[in-house]
């Protein structure tokens, strides 16, 4: 969802991607005190990845995204108007809320 809103706004594809990796460096001291209590409690038993792959942004994932986007809309503008009904007009509103 944040990287369609930078998308929205007119955030170049690199750094929405450092954005998007940023995640970790603010998630991580939380993440890692709620595993390391789901651990304690016996309710990590082989789900350690999968619980981490929730908890942390992965680049596949955001590659995956671009991919799937660009496959079926040709672009992630394309589909924010075509999926989601954000056209250029809705567009200029959300950059005149979150960039003025």
């Amino acid at each position: 969802a944040a990287m369609l809103l930078e998308e929205a706004l007119g955030v170049p594809e690199d750094c929405i991607r450092a954005d998007y990796l940023a995640t970790n460096l603010f998630v991580r001291n939380h993440a890692e005190k709620f595993l390391d209590a789901m651990a304690r409690k016996g309710m990590l038993k082989g789900a350690d990845a999968d619980m981490e792959a929730l908890m942390y942004a992965v680049p596949a994932y955001l590659d995956r995204a671009y991919k799937v986007i660009n496959e079926h809309y040709g672009s992630p503008q394309k589909y924010l108007e075509e999926a989601l009904g954000i056209g250029p007009a809705e567009r200029a509103q959300l950059q005149a809320m979150y960039l003025a």
